[in-house]
């Protein structure tokens, strides 16, 4: 593994060994699911020049569709003009390719605009200089005088490159900047086991569905609230369910969730409960009763919170179906008013808070989630990084797929042993996890919290009964219980623990705190809402 140094320039080779390796990675696991393209494509990656695979693998990092040449200065390549012609030979590449007029002055500066069109009054936004070239000449002319002096790359294989990253990190969000961060020392990762032979998609078809899902959502975004029902429906008729691959499923019910709160908010009641109903995933379900609540539809709605109290997808989704319809408010909390805050303070309301704590001999942090998720993170951290089959897929995760599954926990029951089974020894287990695994990515530790003195100070302060109800409350349902933790951890003059929830005077304490708030109260852990009112 190369070791990078800010400031300073990679190895020539860095970027190209990057995307062979990642390449070289997907190609042992999944050459089997590739098509013709794409296994040729791979096999022409493997066999380009030096100054090919440099020149590929600073394109494929490029984010925008097209690519000035002249910016295609890199020190190690020798000749990027026959490096170009290279790619272009292996049709990765397409040189000064037919786009739309406005895609290809978009792309210049605005004096690079005004030289090239002399002739003409442009001011303004470049928009506006835009706007005038296209209205004022021909489209033959534009081209002709821009092409004259400016030339572009697009890269052909983009989709293929999309496809090798989803295989090699498991989804679309990271890419090769996530080998940067880890030779800078950005990035840690543990080291884990993985089976090269355990791959996340196991045919071609699931690889296809989350790429068509992941396209879909973007669609869906990018339409907000213009998107047309019959568009909406398409998308939701399109994916049915995903049974025994959970990260399909996850997938196909975030983006008909986000298909059915568009229609929703478009009044397009009928469409968006028929959306709803084919999604498993909170709040599918709360959307559909509040829908049927609109529309005066008693039973159906009734019937639908039955489903819910009988066999609740999460903690959030039952504290709904409970308080649905009640007079009453959603959880008794005690409220500890003050008339001190003026109505714009100079300061945070947390900050503000922690002052007035701090006045009253407490100490007191705003470690909000960052609190009870790194004392699970730190105190599981056996658990989290174990060799459970096909948990983890590549070198560069901070935690394995399934950490937020329903079946997290009983995966792991052969190979770990549960931290509360030794309460005595959670402090010990926390704390020898800061010190051994200190900058080691954990997607539920923040090491500028877990590493600090105050974090220390508060897991040695807090009493074992306390941090082991803490512990159990996160294990009831993980995903649910990332967020919603009182903002405040703080500990009086006598040494004692108290988790405080800051609010304003127009804040309403949402429903994952209320959550959060009930379910520390029903382990008799202190907790407690200050609310200030505007002088």
């Amino acid at each position: 593994m190369v070791t990078l140094k800010p400031q300073k320039p990679p190895p020539p080779d860095y970027y190209a060994e990057n995307l062979i390796f990642l390449i070289e990675s997907v190609v042992s696991q999944y050459s089997d699911l590739f098509s013709t393209r794409e296994a040729d494509l791979a096999s022409s990656i493997l066999q380009l020049s030096v100054d090919g695979k440099r020149l590929l693998a600073r394109l494929a990092m490029r984010r925008v569709e097209l690519i000035r040449v002249e910016t295609l200065n890199y020190s190690e390549i020798s000749d990027s003009r026959r490096t170009l012609d290279e790619l272009s030979r292996q049709d990765m590449i397409e040189l000064d390719p037919d786009v739309e007029l406005w895609l290809l002055l978009d792309s210049l500066t605005i004096p690079e605009l005004r030289g090239t069109f002399p002739d003409l009054p442009l001011r303004g936004r470049k928009a506006e200089c835009v706007d005038m070239i296209v209205d004022s000449s021909e489209s033959r002319e534009i081209l002709r005088r821009v092409r004259s002096s400016f030339h572009w790359v697009r890269l052909q294989v983009s989709e293929e490159l999309r496809l090798f990253l989803l295989l090699f990190f498991g989804n679309l969000r990271d890419d090769y900047s996530a080998f940067v961060l880890r030779d800078l020392g950005l990035f840690k990762f543990e080291s884990y086991e993985f089976d090269s032979k355990t791959r996340l998609f196991e045919d071609r078809r699931s690889v296809d569905t989350y790429l068509q899902m992941a396209d879909a959502r973007e669609f869906v975004e990018e339409q907000g609230r213009e998107l047309e029902e019959a568009a909406a429906l398409k998308i939701a008729q399109r994916f049915r369910r995903v049974r025994n691959q959970p990260i399909l499923e996850l997938r196909r019910s975030k983006l008909l969730n986000a298909v059915g709160r568009t229609l929703e908010r478009n009044e397009q009641y009928a469409a968006a409960r028929q959306v709803y109903s084919n999604s498993t995933l909170h709040p599918a379900r709360e959307r559909t009763v509040r829908i049927l609540h609109r529309e005066g539809k008693e039973c159906e709605r009734n019937t639908v919170l039955n489903l819910i109290l009988r066999d609740p997808w999460s903690l959030e989704e039952e504290d709904f179906a409970r308080s649905f319809g009640t007079r009453k408010k959603r959880r008794s909390v005690a409220y500890v008013e003050e008339r001190q805050l003026v109505s714009q303070p100079s300061e945070s309301i947390e900050l503000h808070a922690i002052g007035e704590l701090q006045a009253d001999g407490y100490e007191a942090w705003h470690f909000e989630n960052g609190f009870p998720m790194g004392l699970f993170g730190l105190a599981y951290w056996e658990w989290i990084f174990a060799p459970s089959r096909g948990a983890f897929v590549n070198s560069f995760q901070s935690a394995p797929i399934d950490l937020f599954e329903p079946d997290f926990f009983d995966r792991r029951r052969q190979l770990c042993t549960d931290p509360l089974e030794s309460p005595r020894t959670l402090k010990r287990t926390i704390e020898r996890n800061i010190d051994q695994k200190f900058g080691i990515n954990n997607a539920l530790v923040d090491w500028r919290i877990c590493n600090s003195e105050a974090f220390r100070k508060s897991l040695d302060v807090v009493r074992v009964d306390v941090l082991e109800s803490v512990l159990r409350v996160i294990s009831r349902d993980l995903r649910q219980m990332r967020s919603g933790f009182p903002d405040l951890t703080a500990i009086d003059s006598q040494g004692n623990i108290e988790f405080i929830e800051v609010k304003g005077p127009t804040d309403q304490v949402q429903r994952n705190q209320v959550i959060w708030i009930r379910e520390l109260e029903r382990v008799s852990v202190p907790v407690k809402v200050i609310r200030y009112i505007a002088s």
